[in-house]
């Protein structure tokens, strides 16, 4: 990916999404491996002073494109920003990483189709597969497995 540690909101930076922001603490380890936010910062993680929380919220921390919040919205928002790059004639990139368990939501799906319908190739999207879901184990819960072979790879 591309970005300027000393300048995290440089336009022509590649985005993360971090759509299942409970995973927060994974992007912070690589947001201070890549320097953007300072070590010593994980002192605070978790508390309402630092700009670290528990879930993942842009306004608090350096290099974090999104705020969490309910699943499914990660690859929405990055078609939306896939699309505006892309009418901006940008090289950037945009990449969201989602859980299984969000390919229940409605909003993925049409997100996926929306990515279609506009060519975005400036998109990428990851899928935890990690049979989880707040319900039980995502395969039971919902199907997904045959939508999920009709999504392009790579």
């Amino acid at each position: 990916m591309r970005y300027r540690a000393e300048d995290p909101s440089w336009e022509e930076r590649d985005r993360f999404l971090l759509s299942n922001s409970h995973y927060a603490i994974a992007l912070y380890a690589a947001l201070i491996e890549a320097r953007i936010v300072p070590e010593q910062e994980l002192e605070t993680y978790g508390s309402d002073e630092g700009p670290l929380p528990m879930s993942g919220m842009a306004s608090y921390t350096p290099g974090m494109e999104m705020s969490g919040g309910s699943v499914g919205l990660g690859l929405g928002m990055a078609v939306g920003m896939g699309l505006g790059l892309k009418r901006k004639k940008s090289d950037a990139r945009v990449y969201t990483l989602f859980s299984d368990g969000e390919l229940d939501e409605g909003s993925v799906w049409e997100a996926i189709q929306s990515a279609g319908h506009y060519k975005l190739n400036n998109l990428g999207g990851i899928v935890d597969v990690n049979n989880q879901h707040d319900d039980g184990r995502s395969t039971q819960v919902m199907a997904f497995e045959p939508l999920v072979e009709k999504l392009p790879a790579g």
